[in-house]
């Protein structure tokens, strides 16, 4: 599946993940999280983003830790 397009809010993705029904892509572009349904297509948008992240950080990858139901992001 593509995902492009104004709608997503995606401007520089850089990392991704595949978290069960779910698509997590780390945003460089605009130091954010979106989540996306393993089912979207298009210029769709996302279903949440995070996006307080701290000042200044520029996302670059993302885990989640199911067990736990934690996020965890890198960043610089």
């Amino acid at each position: 599946r593509v995902v492009s397009g104004l709608s997503t809010g995606l401007v520089a993705p850089k990392g991704l993940i595949v978290a069960g029904s779910r698509v997590i892509v780390a945003d460089q572009g605009s130091s954010s999280i979106r989540v996306f349904s393993t089912a979207a297509t298009g210029n769709q948008a996302p279903e949440f983003t995070v996006t307080n992240l701290g000042a200044g950080a520029s996302v670059w990858d993302a885990e989640y830790d199911s067990s736990g139901d934690r996020l965890y992001v890198a960043s610089t």
